[in-house]
């Protein structure tokens, strides 16, 4: 039964992407007018740049946004020079629907990348059809390990500061929050065909790659539920090749990570989901005696979690 609907998966996600896949010197070699739109929401440090390049492979023809996107802008006008004026993030706070038509229309933008966590996703998804998004995630202690570089600078890291330690905390519970917002709002059952989870990071790449296809695919002629990663399995690695991704990072930053996440156990670290190591981490870090201040703090921050 699963290699069957791996191999219905297939050929619906063929049908739908026919037109990005066609060589471009044949007839009519352009995006489809009906493709969706992917949004891949999550925070940053979830294998973003992995995906693009994912998505790339699998429809050549249709552009990724990733961080940065540079509209074709009118022959004769000046290109803005502010770089916010291209983050797509940005672009959904501003509820610029122009832009992403702009993109879409002139460079075949169908896939905005990183930031998604900033992003006004609830706005994307009444104002830009068809749309379909993606929850980027990774094991938390991976992602918190790279995260550090963001939200702390060298001297607080080398010098293990508190504040850098609150920091960290506070990205772990926010990160979380976004998460069981995006996973509420999309798991009603009118939602869910328009939305998946993927964890570019440690999932095989074929689960990848399988749940695309399931997301690009016509409602329709969807299975039940997006493919499990459980079914996939990546060739062996060569033994001598560095891990895809890997960055080397210092005693200090594992200190660090170390010291946020010591309320949670080998698996909440190692989970892509955070809820349960988060909520410990907000119980130690800011429920405490003399936490007033990180409280209030922490309160704003999240006040905007779920407001898209």
């Amino acid at each position: 039964m699963g290699m069957l609907r791996v191999a219905l998966l297939a050929v619906a996600a063929v049908r739908v992407a026919r037109g990005f896949l066609r060589p471009p010197n044949e007839p009519d070699a352009k995006m489809p007018a009906d493709a969706p739109t992917l949004f891949f929401l999550g925070p940053g440090s979830t294998g973003s740049r992995a995906m693009a390049d994912l998505f790339q492979a699998m429809l050549p023809l249709a552009g990724a946004c990733h961080d940065q996107c540079i509209p074709a802008w009118p022959v004769g006008s000046k290109r803005p020079d502010d770089r916010d004026l291209n983050r797509w993030d940005l672009a959904t706070r501003r509820r610029d629907a122009a832009f992403f038509r702009t993109l879409r229309r002139e460079n075949h933008t169908v896939a905005y990348l990183d930031h998604g966590q900033l992003a006004a996703w609830k706005w994307v998804e009444r104002t830009v059809a068809p749309a379909r998004f993606v929850l980027m995630t990774r094991g938390l202690a991976a992602w918190a390990l790279s995260r550090i570089p963001h939200v702390c600078d060298a001297a607080e890291i080398a010098g293990r500061t508190d504040g850098c330690v609150a920091s960290l905390a506070y990205a772990v519970v926010q990160a979380a929050d976004h998460q069981a917002c995006v996973r509420a709002y999309f798991g009603t059952k009118a939602r869910r065909p328009r939305f998946v989870t993927i964890d570019v990071c440690d999932e095989p790449l074929a689960a990848a790659r399988a749940k695309l296809a399931w997301l690009l695919a016509d409602p329709e002629r969807k299975a039940r539920a997006p493919p499990n990663a459980s079914d996939y399995a990546d060739p062996p690695p060569d033994p001598d090749a560095a891990p895809a991704g890997s960055h080397d990072h210092g005693a200090d930053e594992r200190w660090l990570v170390d010291r946020v996440l010591a309320p949670c156990g080998a698996a909440a670290r190692a989970s892509p989901d955070y809820a349960a190591c988060a909520a410990a981490v907000r119980r130690r870090l800011f429920d405490g005696a003399g936490s007033r201040a990180a409280r209030t703090k922490l309160a704003s921050r999240l006040a905007k979690t779920c407001e898209s």
